[in-house]
């Protein structure tokens, strides 16, 4: 399985050049471009000047660039209006911004989400004295859309779900979930983190009203994200930090705050990881969300066949790029060391989604996770292994 573009698309990542690895751990954080790289280093090598402060070229100049990549990224995402485009440090950081922000009603979750889209909404919970229920999986190991229907038909504040899940690859249907949400009374919050490296989205046709996503995932800089809100929604967030840049007006008691995504952006912002991360979004529209996501769904397929056809391998994903698996004789973590030896980088453990893990009946999974530069040989060298350590044997 391959597309014609491969050779150019490998060419582009730098660490690839160098041979006895394989990186199979793009879900937990992406190889990094050679575009991306240029980028960060050609900001911090030139006149590093910071953005909304000084008057001087240097100065304008970052302004300019890092407001061009509110735009690219209000494309990326499909909303059109960059007024709703709040830069953050990655996933985390955008997912806490609005849990903290947030101010009313109930919260429905599910047992899907990674730790970070669960630990923030009971933070906001508790803060808020605000009831919060999580919703189980289906037989797939995707969202249970008719308990969250169920869920929904009480009145909700929030509605927060993962687009695909980091354990078993299952997608959220956005659209069903928005519905369901909006009915509710509800907006729906998703967590874009492992949707970031599958190109353009479009996140208003689908219904939802916010996202949060990291650059690092789309292989771009690490300390980099958005956390995008629907322009109207903005003003309904209470404002958690102060600072330079989100002040227009301050007296000795009192201060006029700006408007939009300024009210969030207090401090001077990390310029170089935004400026990567836009880089990074570029690469991918140009490639296109069609291509890159037939390319990967097809070579997570025939991953999934190749282990699937293994005695003494049980897998837990239902597709995608992310494979999720125990092997019969090994316990996930000494099969990733096994692995990591042979020169394959993969995950091991609770993958920071616990209740994930307790609703399918394990307490650590081996993954593999793939990437637009994946290769069909890299999938079935992958699997070779895993043969070996089977005929090898290990101990639990």
């Amino acid at each position: 399985m391959s597309f014609p573009g491969i050779g150019a698309v490998r060419a582009g990542f730098p660490c690839l050049a160098t041979p006895g690895r394989i990186w199979l751990d793009s879900a937990a954080t992406s190889l990094k471009l050679k575009t991306v790289i240029e980028t960060v280093s050609g900001y911090y090598s030139g006149w590093c000047g910071t953005v909304g402060r000084s008057s001087h070229a240097a100065a304008e100049e970052a302004s300019h660039a890092v407001q061009e990549v509110r735009r690219v990224m209000a494309r990326y995402l499909g909303v059109e209006d960059p007024a709703g485009i709040i830069f953050v440090p990655g996933t985390t950081g955008g997912i806490n911004l609005l849990a903290r922000a947030w101010n009313s009603g109930r919260i429905v979750t599910s047992r899907l989400e990674h730790h970070s889209n669960l630990l923030p909404w009971h933070d906001a919970a508790r803060r808020n004295a605000a009831e919060i229920e999580s919703v189980g999986l289906d037989s797939r190991g995707g969202i249970d859309m008719e308990a969250l229907e169920r869920a929904l038909r009480r009145p909700a504040g929030l509605v927060a779900l993962s687009m695909r899940s980091n354990v078993t690859g299952a997608v959220l249907d956005c659209r069903r979930a928005a519905d369901l949400a909006h009915r509710a009374g509800a907006v729906l919050f998703v967590d874009a983190a492992q949707e970031a490296a599958r190109g353009p989205m479009n996140l208003l046709n689908d219904g939802v009203d916010a996202a949060s996503f990291s650059s690092h995932e789309m292989h771009g800089p690490t300390g980099s994200g958005v956390l995008w809100v629907r322009p109207d929604l903005l003003e309904r967030l209470d404002r958690v930090e102060s600072g330079g840049g989100m002040a227009l007006q301050v007296d000795d008691d009192e201060m006029v705050v700006r408007i939009g995504h300024a009210r969030f952006e207090a401090g001077t912002p990390h310029i170089a990881g935004i400026l990567g991360m836009g880089s990074a979004a570029r690469w991918l529209m140009a490639i296109g969300r069609e291509t890159i996501t037939e390319y990967e769904d097809g070579l997570g397929a025939y991953l999934h066949q190749e282990l699937a056809r293994l005695d003494g391998v049980r897998i837990f994903s239902c597709g995608g790029g992310i494979l999720s698996c125990t092997i019969t004789g090994w316990h996930p973590h000494d099969a990733a060391d096994q692995l990591d030896q042979r020169g394959f980088a993969v995950r091991a453990g609770t993958l920071c989604a616990q209740p994930c893990l307790r609703a399918l009946g394990v307490d650590s999974l081996l993954r593999a996770s793939l990437a637009i530069h994946s290769t069909c040989e890299e999938c079935q060298a992958f699997a070779d292994a895993v043969r070996d350590l089977i005929l090898q044997g290990g101990f639990r």
